[in-house]
């Protein structure tokens, strides 16, 4: 049985790794990738009307309308991250 303090450790672990994935599939504009990344009981808020989305179906649409916006190459950096988790 993991203690509470491995379960964080673990947690805290995982989310870089997610992080990279998100960035892969920023990059690639793999929506598929994007979308293990959800929960498909998601809410998100954006900055595009109706701003607050739920449900990762609803989302997917919101990613390929977005990187149909950019040109290849697209890119993303994600800098000064101070990552923590509860024990759950």
């Amino acid at each position: 049985m993991m203690t509470t303090g491995k379960i964080k450790a673990e947690n805290e672990k995982q989310i870089p790794l997610q992080m990279d994935n998100f960035v892969k599939a920023f990059r690639s504009k793999d929506v598929n990738l994007m979308m293990v990344l959800f929960s498909p009981k998601m809410v998100s808020f954006d900055i595009i009307p109706p701003l607050k989305y739920s449900g990762s179906d609803i989302c997917r649409n919101v990613w390929q309308e977005t990187f149909a916006l950019f040109q290849d190459p697209i890119d993303i950096e994600l800098c000064d991250l101070n990552i923590t988790s509860d024990e759950g």
